[in-house]
C-alpha cells in the first residue's frame, strides 16, 4: 500500500505522530517507526521496505535528527528509490538544515520545506 513514509529521531516521535495523525485525518496513509514496527522481524528490513514502499518520505528535520546516522540512512534509500521529500522543520532553520547536512541537501534538491512552531 502506497503510504507517507515519517522519518524521525525518537526525540520527536511525539510530533511525528501528531503529523501522522493529521495526514491520516486528512485522507493519506502512513508509516513510522513507533507504531508501524513489529517485534521479531530486524527494524533494517521493515524500514526498508517501508520505504521502498511509500509515495514520499516527511522528514522531521530538528536539532537532533541531524546527527542521526539512522535518518540519513533513510534519506539516503529514499533518495536512491527515487522518493518524494517533505521536509519539516522542527527548531531549525533551512539554512541550518543545509549548512549541517550537505547530504540532505543534495538528496531534497528542491523540495521546499516546512517550517513549524517552536514547542
Amino acid at each position: 500500500m502506497s503510504h507517507i513514509f515519517v522519518s524521525h529521531v525518537e526525540e520527536d516521535s511525539s510530533l511525528a505522530g501528531e503529523l501522522a495523525a493529521g495526514l491520516e485525518a486528512a485522507g493519506y496513509a502512513t508509516w513510522h517507526y513507533q507504531r508501524d514496527t513489529v517485534p521479531g522481524a530486524a527494524y533494517l528490513i521493515q524500514v526498508g521496505k517501508a520505504i521502498d514502499e511509500c509515495s514520499a518520505m516527511m522528514l522531521i528535520a530538528s536539532p537532533k535528527s541531524l546527527d542521526s546516522n539512522q535518518v540519513t540512512n533513510e534519506v539516503v534509500r529514499a533518495f536512491e528509490s527515487g522518493k518524494h521529500f517533505i521536509p519539516v522543520l522542527s527548531g531549525i532553520t533551512d539554512a541550518e538544515l543545509k549548512e549541517r547536512q550537505p547530504l540532505w541537501r543534495q538528496a531534497l534538491g528542491a523540495s521546499t520545506s516546512i517550517p513549524i512552531p517552536r514547542r
